[in-house]
């Protein structure tokens, strides 16, 4: 595979913060005019213990980290995001620690040049004291699934775009860049099929069936609710909510004991609570089925 331009925003999820290897990669080749013309993801098995910190950050489960192949196996579909080309990170420094190693380990000790948006947002963005990518990614409305490597390179790269149309800066970098393009040696062997992370998806109720849960729910006489996720309206006015319907909020994994139900909500939820859950026999309501469920409640008690 031929790409066309230069320039690859790249994302990693790894092993842990010290001496970290890949467990899932994301890449995003944009076009001369910062636009994304392909894409590539894939969990990869690093080959070492993964922190339990890192698995709660990424929302990786060791099942699927170990059923992946190496990175050197993936290396022949990586190669052509890679070669010949300026990388794109949020927080580049760690990123390209993290592409270092795994270049290293296929011996291969040159490594491309590379751009930061974080450090560009410190420059730019100066309404902000604030550069994380969620942050500046809900300051400029871009979707982003944290902690989801092609998401976050996803929204990097429109992170990207955004500032250059309001800052000669990232042109300007990026033109500084070109000049440290570094041709690598061409892989050996075939590409491999990605494994792409499987996501635990909450599909929303019909009205019977919702009506059905809600139901079970109330007549269970249980009050606690778990979260996955932060809800749009933030987790304070998300319990506070919970209250004035009188359930209530609380940090733990779900179990049939004590939990009413489990909320997944739309922003970086894990899977781990749902799979507890499921097994558990626990209702797992989505969002917008909360809300649903509070007015309902509401208009029960009128």
């Amino acid at each position: 595979m031929v790409l066309s331009g230069f320039i690859t925003v790249i994302d990693f999820e790894t092993t842990s913060i010290n001496n970290p290897r890949a467990t899932e990669i994301g890449l995003v080749a944009l076009d001369l005019n910062l636009d994304p013309i392909a894409d590539y993801e894939t969990v990869i098995n690093p080959g070492k213990r993964v922190d339990k910190r890192s698995l709660g950050v990424s929302r990786l489960s060791m099942d699927q980290i170990n059923s992946a192949k190496s990175f050197q196996s993936y290396w022949p579909a990586i190669y052509p995001f890679i070669n010949n080309r300026i990388l794109v990170a949020h927080n580049a420094q760690f990123d390209m620690k993290v592409l270092r190693a795994e270049l290293g380990n296929l011996g291969i000790s040159k490594v491309p040049p590379f751009v930061c948006t974080c450090q560009l947002s410190r420059k730019i963005n100066l309404e902000t004291d604030i550069h994380r990518l969620a942050h500046l990614a809900d300051l400029f409305d871009i979707t982003l699934n944290a902690h989801r490597a092609l998401s976050d390179a996803t929204a990097c790269a429109l992170l990207s775009k955004n500032m250059s149309e309001r800052s000669f800066l990232v042109k300007e970098r990026i033109e500084e860049a070109k000049f440290e393009i570094t041709e690598l040696p061409v892989p050996t062997g075939v590409q491999i099929k990605p494994q792409i992370r499987k996501s635990v998806e909450v599909l929303d109720r019909d009205e019977n069936l919702a009506h059905e849960t809600y139901t079970e729910i109330i007549s269970s006489g249980k009050k606690q609710v778990a979260l996955t996720g932060t809800p749009k309206i933030g987790k304070a006015a998300f319990a506070e909510s919970l209250n004035s319907v009188g359930y209530f909020y609380k940090e733990t994994t779900p179990g049939p004991r004590n939990t009413a139900f489990l909320v997944k909500a739309n922003i970086d939820a894990g899977e781990r609570k749902i799979r507890h859950a499921t097994e558990a026999g626990v209702p797992v309501l989505s969002e917008r089925e909360f809300h649903y469920f509070v007015d309902l409640l509401k208009e029960l008690e009128t």
